[in-house]
């Protein structure tokens, strides 16, 4: 069995997870989402595939919606220097 074919390292494989006192530790076992079965860490099967272009996908996603949050954020700088602004011009009129 290689251990570049296992389970572990499956895009398929969803690993389990435990609670521990102060983290989340992973079990020898998980589901296969073409099985849809719990299975070990350690088995092999002919469904195996490649985490690389997932992790590259997810990355991507990640990264977009990264720019998505930043330009919110922007937008709401913005109405809030606009704000502090008015307030600036006309200190004694007071907005609820």
């Amino acid at each position: 069995m290689s251990a570049k074919k296992a389970c572990w390292n499956c895009g398929n494989y969803a690993a389990f997870y435990r609670r521990g006192g102060y983290a989340f530790y992973k079990t020898d076992k998980g589901n296969c989402t073409v099985k849809n079965e719990v299975i070990e860490k350690n088995f092999c099967c002919e469904k195996w595939r490649n985490t690389c272009t997932l992790r590259s996908q997810r990355k991507e996603l990640t990264l977009r919606k990264l720019n998505d949050v930043l330009a919110e954020i922007v937008a709401i700088r913005q109405i809030l220097e606009e704000d502090d602004e008015r307030r600036e011009k006309n200190p004694n009129h007071c907005e609820v």
